[in-house]
C-alpha cells in the first residue's frame, strides 16, 4: 500500500520535469548554433580597465550593439573610441563617460559590430 503514493509522487515529478525541460528547450530555439561571446585578453590604450567590458547583443546575437567599459580613475577629459578588427575607430556615444566611486563608466550604444568574422575590439582613450 505504501508503494502507490511513492509511484504517484515519482510520476508527478517526472511529468513536471518533462514540462520544464520542454519549455527550456523551446527558449533556445532562436539562439545561433555558434557565436563568439568573449575574448581571452582585454586591454585599453591610455588607461587601466577596472573590469572586463560588458557586451550587449541584438536579438539574434549576431551584432554587438552596446558595450559598457569601466576604467580606473577619472578619464572624463578623454574621449573613448572603439574599433572592430583594428578598423577605423568609432567614437563612443558616451565619449567622455561619467566619473564616480574612483572609476569612469562609458556606455557605448548604437554600435553595429558584427560578431561573424570578429577577431578583436580595440579600446582607445585620447
Amino acid at each position: 500500500m505504501r508503494i502507490r503514493p511513492l509511484v504517484a509522487v515519482a510520476l508527478t515529478a517526472a511529468a513536471v520535469s518533462a514540462v520544464g525541460a520542454s519549455a527550456y528547450t523551446a527558449t533556445l530555439g532562436s539562439t545561433p548554433a555558434t557565436a563568439v561571446v568573449a575574448f581571452g585578453q582585454t586591454t585599453i590604450t591610455g588607461a587601466t580597465l577596472d573590469s572586463d567590458p560588458v557586451f550587449h547583443y541584438n536579438t539574434d546575437h549576431s551584432v554587438i550593439d552596446q558595450i559598457t567599459v569601466v576604467v580606473q580613475t577619472d578619464t572624463t577629459a578623454s574621449t573613448l573610441s572603439l574599433s572592430r578588427n583594428a578598423g577605423a575607430p568609432v567614437t563612443c556615444s558616451d565619449a567622455h563617460g561619467s566619473f564616480g566611486a574612483s572609476n569612469t563608466t562609458y556606455v557605448c550604444t548604437g554600435l553595429t559590430f558584427a560578431v561573424t568574422g570578429m577577431t578583436s575590439i580595440g579600446y582607445i582613450l585620447n
